[in-house]
């Protein structure tokens, strides 16, 4: 056998025509005459060269011609660079055909509808290796890439392959890098990743590598395609095994690793199982608890030429989501059905919500993993405290509270004392409960921060003295003490304790005797008896020192100073029994704040009938 393969397109003549002379030209544009489109042949494959995003591609096209030309099994060899595959299918009938781009072998009506062969698949060979050889059926082209990629004539020979086929590639040094997936040390686990799925049995230097993501017979039809695995468990049987909510999605038997963003939210779309060493395995479910969803190859397109994403996958996607939240919609009513409360939450609440299935727990107690109780509400810089509780929470008329901001909450506002005061409860998620659900009667819009310009429906506590001693007005130059907070003056209050009294008459009232709270409706500032310096030092910070100021510029760390005697002189003023005494340990205790306040100024200090002190 001595014939000779000619490399290109259909047609021979394209890209080699002689360009027109001016005069031919001008001519022809005052003629009416056919125009056909014309396709460069160096500009196609210079072309084509770019479009593979993955030097792996090759591989892929390589076993999907070998499982269409009817193989059992594909044995691919890898030794010193040198990549061959062998199946034992019916072979290369026309090998002009392997050298034609955009025409496929596969050219039946039938293997069109349901594979949608590119004819590109042996093309993207030729750009991973430097040289390149082709048994089957008697005959064999062996020749290096370039000359190929020149459409250069190739020799055809007889060979000794004389059923299936047998292509063997030297590859470049490119893709055997170390970091490359075709690096010696790599290739085995390449492989393992192409074989997940693929329908026919792959063997790798002549180890069968398994695949448990193969399509069997059963699964659950949809429109897109057959769902099976292990799907969503609804008996207690189903639950004690293995299992994941994990979901492969495969097409004409491979992994699609390239899923859209939002198609992988519902529930979890595991993208690529590919990689098995230990941390993958850490992070990703093993294949074999997860559910697959073999795609309809006549539903569902690839595109070229990498396969791994969709062809229209908006609308795609978009369908498949639909089509699978219907079905699992369907499963989580089986489960609710057959299984304990406490079970279906624990296996399925979160799902519940993921799949907007959320009005199935309207009914059913709180998980105990979305409640905490407030015990401190901490000052900036510190952490909050919260309790978890014990148990799942019955449908009850308690309390609960929502939409608290956790990030940045104003520690002495009455709100925040209130809070950690009463130990409430706090539902984590609270807005993706469904609007039926139990605790959405019970349960009160709070936001932690106070502020002035706040609906007037939100929810508000109010801040009363009990047994104050007189009313204090800390002095500056200006008659006031004045801080940046809201910009607007106000006095301290030294009390007993102080009175909570919330705007939802369904909350009690409550005391509190260790505290420094700012009452927003009197704009007055209570500090008890028993506050401690860290109450009071929260208070000042939370107040002016160490945040921004109103046009946003950082405080200067000066400031630390003047809250410390601030801090001193309302530790001394809380701790006194009677105005007179106050007075006493202040001034002894800071004369030399007052004097310069005042800028060396004389002064005398007398308590008016209201128990107001005034400085002159």
């Amino acid at each position: 056998m001595n014939n000779t393969v000619l490399v290109g397109s259909q047609r021979s003549d394209i890209g080699n025509r002689r360009p027109k002379s001016r005069h031919e030209a001008t001519a022809m544009t005052t003629m009416t005459q056919p125009i056909t489109l014309d396709v460069s042949r160096n500009g196609t494959i210079r072309t084509l060269a770019d479009q593979f995003t993955s030097n792996t591609t090759f591989l892929k096209e390589l076993l999907q011609n070998a499982r269409r030309a009817g193989a059992s099994k594909v044995e691919v060899n890898y030794v010193d660079g040198i990549l061959t595959l062998i199946d034992d299918g019916h072979g290369i009938t026309d090998p002009q055909v392997l050298f034609c781009i955009g025409k496929s072998e596969w050219q039946d009506m039938d293997m069109m509808a349901t594979e949608n062969p590119f004819g590109i698949g042996f093309a993207a060979a030729l750009f991973a290796a430097d040289r390149i050889t082709v048994e089957s059926n008697g005959w064999c082209i062996d020749a290096h890439t370039a000359d190929i990629l020149d459409f250069k004539p190739l020799m055809l020979k007889s060979g000794d392959v004389q059923s299936g086929s047998r292509i063997t590639l030297a590859l470049t040094d490119a893709l055997r890098e170390e970091h490359q997936p075709l690096h010696p040390d790599n290739a085995a686990e390449l492989f393992m990743g192409l074989a997940q799925a693929f329908p026919i049995d792959i063997l790798f230097n002549g180890d069968p590598l398994p695949a448990p993501l193969r399509q069997v017979a059963g699964g659950a039809i949809l429109e897109s395609g057959v769902l099976q695995g292990k799907l969503l468990a609804t008996t207690e049987s189903e639950l004690a095994q293995p299992w994941s909510s994990n979901i492969v999605v495969v097409l004409q038997g491979f992994v699609l690793t390239r899923l859209k963003r939002d198609f992988l939210n519902q529930p979890l779309f595991a993208g690529d199982f590919m990689v098995r060493n230990a941390r993958a395995e850490r992070a990703v479910p093993a294949p074999e608890c997860s559910s697959v969803l073999h795609l309809d190859n006549t539903k569902v397109r690839a595109r070229v030429p990498d396969r791994d994403s969709l062809i229209d996958a908006e609308a795609v996607y978009a369908d498949i989501r639909c089509q699978l939240a219907a079905f699992f919609a369907d499963r989580l009513v089986q489960a609710k059905a057959n299984l304990s409360a406490g079970r279906f939450l624990a296996s399925y609440a979160d799902l519940c919500l993921r799949w907007r299935m959320a009005h199935l727990l309207n009914d059913m107690p709180l998980l105990a993993d979305w409640v905490e109780t407030i015990n401190h509400l901490a000052a900036f810089g510190e952490a909050s405290e919260y309790i978890s509780i014990e148990g799942n929470l019955a449908p009850t008329d308690e309390i609960f509270l929502a939409n608290i901001r956790f990030d940045d909450p104003d520690p002495i506002s009455a709100v925040s004392t209130y809070l950690a005061a009463t130990n409430t409860k706090v539902i984590d998620g609270f807005s993706r409960l469904d609007q039926g659900h139990w605790a959405k009667a019970n349960t009160i819009d709070v936001e932690a921060r106070e502020r002035p310009s706040s609906n007037a429906d939100k929810f508000r506590v109010q801040a009363r003295p009990v047994s104050s001693i007189s009313p204090i007005s800390p002095i500056e130059e200006n008659g006031a003490l004045r801080f940046d907070w809201f910009n607007m003056e106000r006095s301290i209050v030294v009390c007993d304790a102080i009175e909570l009294t919330p705007n939802d008459a369904r909350l009690p009232s409550v005391q509190v005797t260790q505290a420094a709270v700012y009452d927003m409706a009197t704009r007055r500032l209570l500090i008890t008896r028993n506050a401690t310096r860290m109450d009071i030092s929260t208070m000042f910070l939370s107040m002016d020192s160490y945040g921004e100021s109103d046009n946003g510029t950082e405080r200067d760390e000066t400031q630390l100073h003047v809250d410390v005697s601030l801090v001193e002189q309302v530790q001394m003023l809380h701790r006194g029994d009677s105005p007179a005494t106050i007075i006493e340990n202040h001034l002894k205790a800071s004369i030399s704040h007052l004097t310069k306040a005042l800028g060396g100024s004389h002064f005398s200090v007398s308590i008016s009938d209201a128990g107001e002190i005034k400085v002159a």
